[in-house]
C-alpha cells in the first residue's frame, strides 16, 4: 500500500498504482469507476485548480466595481454564484495606469502589492517572506530585527528591502535607545516597503508609479469627512516619522511629505487585510491587496477571505463565496467576527472603520436600541428568539431554581412575573445581567492570558471556565455568543493540557470526554454556519480527532473527517496547504 495517496471519491488509501486526473493534478483514484463517480463533484475544483497553474490571463467576469449610495465602491457579482465558488481577480476596476502593480498573473488568488509583514510574535516561527512556519532558526538576514526565512530563495527575494532597513535602523538615533521591534509598528513596516517600491519605480522611469497610483485608488469611503481621535493622530504621525526616518537613512532624501504618508497609513488601516493562519485563524501578518480592497463588510457576508502560503512567494488572498450569491447581489466578507454580539460589532466598526454597518442584522439592532432604549436588551416573545440569532445574544433568562423562564416580559417590567406569582421571590433584568457579565469576564481573562501564554492552562483555571460556562448557561441562550465563547474557550483549555501530557493517560482521557460533551454541545447549538463558517468546520475537525483518540472503532470519526476535508478544500483549495496536511494525515492514521 502507499500511505501517501487516498482516494478522492472512497478516501480511502490507495494501491501503489492509482489513477491521476490529468487536468488538475490533484486528484487520485483507484480505478476509473471511483473518477467517474466523484467527477460531478471535482469538475470546478478541477477547473480552478488548472486555471490556478495557467500561465494565461484569466478572463472570467465574475463580478464588477460598481459605486453605490453609502457603500462606495463594491464588488457586485455579474452572475449567480454558487456556494464554494472561487473569486477570480480582475483588474477592471484599476486605471490602466496601475494595473502593472498589481498583476493578478492568471491565477485564482489576489496578489498583494508588496510583500505582506509578519507580527513581531510571529517573526521567530515564520518565514518572513512567505509566512510558512518554520522548522529551525538557521537563516536568518539579522538577529538584531528578528528576520528568518525558510530557504535561501525567500532570503533572497527579501533581501532589497531588508538589509537596507536593518542598516538604516542601525544608524538611526530614533531607534539607538529603544527596541526597534517595538518602535517600528508593522504599518510603518509595509508603508515603508510601498514608498521604497514608488521611489524605485519612480526613479527609474521618472514617470508616476504604478504602485503610487494604485494606492491612491484606496481611498476611504467619504475620507475627507473621516474625524481622527488624538490618540489616532498621534499614531500616524508616530509611524510616518518613522518610515520618513527609516527612508531618509537609507536614500538620504526627504521623498514624502508628512502629510502624504498620514493619508497612505490610513488606506493601509482601512484597506489593510489582517493574514491568518489556517490551522487556528489566528492573525500572523498584515497586507494591502488592492484588487481585493472594493470588497464591503456585512455581518451577514456571503465570502470567506483565506491566505494561503506559498513557498518561496508572499501570501496571497482567496475569496470563497460561503452561500449562494445572486447575479447582481454586492458580495461581501465581515471585517469583524459576525457571530460576536450587536454592540461588539457596531463598536468595532465605528472605531476600527468608522462607518455603522447597514447591513440588516444591524438594522434591525438599531431599530431593537431605538424602540426599547437598552441596546435593545428588552426582548420577550419566543418566536423572535428563535428567528433571531442577535436577539438569542442579548435575551436573559430567569436564574432562580427550577425556572427557565425570561427575566422580564415587556421593556417596562424587568423581572420574571412567573417567578413572582409562584414563590414571590424573582430574578430581576440587572442581577441577571451582572451575573453574565462577570462570568464572560472571567472567560476573557483566561483566554487573554492563555494567547499571551503557549503554555497549558492550570487545574484552578479549568474549574474557573466551567463555572463559568454553567453560568452562562442557565441566564443566556445556548446559541449566544456568550455561551459559545465560554464553552470554546473551555475545550481549548482542556485539549491544551492532553496537549502538553499534564495528565496520565487515564486522566487525558477523562479530559478528551469532557471536551467532546462541551464540544458537541455547542455545535449543535452553533450559528456559525451562516456567519462564520471556517470557525464551525474548525470545530468539526476537533471533534473527529477526539473520537479518532477515545473511540477503537473509527467509522464515525472517519465519515466527519472526510466531510471535513471536502469543506476545508472549498476555501484551501491548495492541498499542501497545512490545514489540508493535518486533515490527510489525520484521515492516514485513522485507516492504519
Amino acid at each position: 500500500m502507499n500511505s501517501n495517496k487516498i482516494c478522492s471519491a472512497c478516501k480511502m488509501p490507495g494501491s501503489t498504482k492509482m489513477l491521476r486526473c490529468s487536468r488538475c493534478k490533484n486528484a487520485w483514484y483507484h480505478d476509473e469507476v471511483c473518477q467517474r463517480r466523484h467527477y460531478k463533484q471535482h469538475k470546478h475544483q478541477c477547473r480552478l485548480s488548472s486555471l490556478s497553474s495557467s500561465k494565461t490571463k484569466l478572463v472570467v467576469d465574475q463580478y464588477r466595481c460598481e459605486t453605490r449610495p453609502g457603500r462606495g465602491r463594491s464588488m457586485i457579482a455579474d452572475k449567480d454564484l454558487p456556494q464554494g465558488t472561487r473569486v477570480i481577480p480582475s483588474t477592471s476596476h484599476i486605471c490602466d495606469n496601475a494595473v502593472s502593480a498589481i498583476s493578478t498573473g492568471g491565477g485564482t488568488s489576489f496578489k498583494p502589492i508588496v510583500p505582506p509583514v509578519l507580527l513581531l510574535s510571529e517573526r521567530r516561527s515564520r518565514c518572513s517572506y512567505c509566512f510558512r512556519k518554520l522548522r529551525s532558526l538557521e537563516i536568518s538576514i539579522n538577529d538584531f530585527f528578528h528576520y528568518f526565512y525558510c530557504s535561501m530563495e525567500c532570503q533572497k527575494n527579501d533581501y532589497t528591502l531588508n538589509s537596507e532597513l536593518v542598516e538604516c535602523i542601525k544608524k538611526s538615533p530614533l531607534f539607538r535607545s529603544s527596541d526597534a521591534n517595538t518602535v517600528v509598528t508593522p504599518v510603518a513596516l509595509l508603508l515603508y516597503r510601498i514608498i521604497a517600491l514608488i521611489y524605485r519605480e519612480e526613479s527609474s522611469n521618472k514617470k508616476i508609479s504604478p504602485t503610487r497610483n494604485a494606492m491612491n485608488q484606496l481611498i476611504p469611503n467619504d475620507e475627507d469627512k473621516i474625524e481622527l481621535s488624538n490618540d489616532e493622530i498621534r499614531y500616524r504621525q508616530h509611524v510616518a516619522q518613522c518610515t520618513i526616518q527609516l527612508f531618509k537613512h537609507t536614500h538620504n532624501i526627504d521623498f514624502f511629505s508628512m502629510d502624504e504618508l498620514c493619508r497612505m497609513i490610513s488606506r493601509i488601516i482601512y484597506n489593510g487585510f489582517s493574514i491568518t493562519e489556517s490551522t487556528e485563524l489566528k492573525t500572523v501578518g498584515l497586507g494591502v491587496y488592492p484588487c481585493a480592497s472594493i470588497v464591503n463588510h456585512s455581518c451577514v457576508p456571503n465570502l470567506v477571505q483565506t491566505f494561503e502560503f506559498t513557498k518561496e512567494a508572499p501570501p496571497t488572498l482567496g475569496l470563497t463565496s460561503c452561500r449562494f450569491i445572486k447575479a447582481n447581489e454586492e458580495m461581501c466578507i465581515s471585517y469583524t467576527n459576525a457571530l460576536d454580539t450587536y454592540s461588539k460589532r457596531e463598536e468595532f466598526c465605528l472605531k476600527e472603520y468608522k462607518f455603522l454597518c447597514d447591513c440588516k442584522r444591524c438594522t434591525k439592532g438599531r431599530m431593537r436600541k431605538a424602540k426599547n432604549g437598552n441596546n435593545g436588551d428588552s426582548v420577550t416573545t419566543n418566536d423572535s428568539i428563535q428567528k433571531d440569532y442577535d436577539i438569542q445574544n442579548e435575551v436573559l433568562y430567569c436564574t432562580t431554581k427550577g425556572c427557565k423562564e425570561l427575566c422580564f416580559d415587556s421593556s417596562i417590567l424587568e423581572k420574571c412575573s412567573l417567578c413572582e406569582k409562584r414563590s414571590g421571590s424573582f430574578s430581576t433584568f440587572p442581577e441577571v445581567k451582572r451575573l453574565r457579565d462577570d462570568a464572560i469576564k472571567v472567560v476573557q481573562s483566561i483566554s487573554s492570558r492563555r494567547s499571551d501564554n503557549a503554555e497549558a492552562l492550570t487545574e484552578g483555571d479549568i474549574e474557573k471556565l466551567e463555572s463559568a460556562h454553567v453560568t452562562l448557561k442557565r441566564c443566556c441562550h445556548l446559541s449566544s455568543w456568550y455561551v459559545q465563547e465560554s464553552g470554546q474557550v473551555l475545550v481549548d483549555g482542556l485539549l491544551s493540557q492532553v496537549k502538553h501530557h499534564i495528565k496520565a493517560e487515564l486522566n487525558n482521557t477523562q479530559l478528551c470526554s469532557r471536551a467532546l460533551v462541551v464540544l458537541e454541545e455547542i455545535v449543535s447549538h452553533s450559528r456559525a454556519h451562516l456567519y462564520s463558517p471556517l470557525n464551525m468546520i474548525m470545530n468539526q475537525l476537533k471533534i473527529g480527532k477526539i473520537l479518532l483518540f477515545l473511540n477503537p472503532d473509527p467509522t464515525r470519526a472517519i465519515m466527519g473527517l472526510q466531510d471535513v476535508r471536502l469543506e476545508f478544500l472549498k476555501y484551501y483549495p491548495n492541498p499542501d496547504e497545512e490545514i489540508n496536511l493535518i486533515v490527510k494525515e489525520t484521515l492516514l492514521s485513522a485507516h492504519q
